[in-house]
């Protein structure tokens, strides 16, 4: 981001497809990429090769995708309301899946402990998935937004904190208790949210805006309400698609243009001492240093 420079990591072995949704792998070596046609690719941004390809399993586009920190798996959502886990250790990667929403599921987030997924979709509702009962929803949200929910974001502060943003027919801000699915506070915003985060520092926020008054926009949640920042206000001259926060404070924008932009919106986050997990030091198949060994269809030991 410092140099202004972009890099070019693979181009698309399907010439009419257009790529839909990407995510970094946590430990930032791999992305997960998936495509209008339903093709989910992993590549290693290095070497530039794929070393994960799962074309065959969605029949509908990839409309989002999210890493589990935890179990190294990814989940992605398809555009016929599907909920498909990919399992990236084996030698033929396992896949399963789930009828998540009647329509498109066009958000999905993992919690940083892995042990919830939250996801939205255009029928309006957000469901909450727990890791170990993952048949079926544990806290069904049914009319969350009165459109489609496409952003997510877990406080980093609180476990139980989950941020979604609704599309052009709601435009709210809205925060849950992922425990009860008790809404707990509510904020109207002026145009559709297409993406949202939080603050590494603070219990602040960040909203991506599109239609129909381009922008970012910044927020506070103190005392049970949600309030603009002073520095609230900051305007486009494009829609913005989504947006990506960052450990150190920063926040990126991508908007319909293509062009990224960067913005230093909050504080870092506290530097305190981290507990590594036992299984992060052991030398098994969960490691990220592993996960792809191989190559495409390697075994990992």
């Amino acid at each position: 981001a410092s140099s202004r420079r972009s890099l070019s990591v693979f181009e698309l072995a399907e010439f009419d497809a257009c790529v839909t949704a990407v995510a970094w792998a946590p430990a930032g070596r791999h992305a997960a990429v998936g495509t209008d046609s339903g093709t989910l690719e992993v590549v290693d941004v290095e070497t530039k090769e794929v070393v994960r390809d799962f074309t065959g399993f969605n029949e509908g586009r990839i409309a989002a995708v999210s890493w589990n920190p935890a179990t190294r798996s990814l989940s992605a959502g398809s555009a016929d309301g599907w909920l498909f886990d990919y399992d990236l250790r084996c030698r033929r990667s396992r896949v399963s899946g789930r009828r998540a929403h009647a329509s498109e599921c066009c958000g999905v987030e993992w919690r940083a402990d892995g042990r919830l997924l939250a996801t939205g979709s255009s029928d309006k509702s957000v469901n909450i998935w727990d890791l170990r009962r993952f048949e079926q929803a544990v806290v069904p949200i049914r009319r969350a937004h009165n459109a489609a929910v496409k952003a997510l974001a877990w406080s980093p502060h609180r476990s139980d904190l989950l941020a979604t943003g609704g599309g052009s027919a709601c435009r709210a801000l809205r925060l849950w208790n992922a425990t009860t699915g008790r809404r707990v506070a509510s904020r109207k915003t002026r145009s559709q949210i297409t993406g949202v985060c939080w603050s590494p520092a603070t219990s602040e926020l960040a909203t991506s805006l599109g239609w129909p008054d381009y922008g970012l926009a910044t927020w506070s949640y103190h005392d049970g309400a949600i309030a603009p920042l002073e520095r609230s206000s900051t305007r486009h001259y494009e829609r913005l698609l989504c947006l990506a926060g960052s450990s150190d404070g920063r926040v990126a924008t991508v908007c319909a243009g293509e062009v990224i932009c960067i913005w230093k919106l909050f504080g870092a986050a506290p530097r305190t001492r981290v507990v590594e997990p036992s299984v992060a030091r052991r030398r098994d198949v969960r490691r990220w240093d592993r996960v792809f060994a191989g190559g495409v269809g390697g075994v990992v030991r």
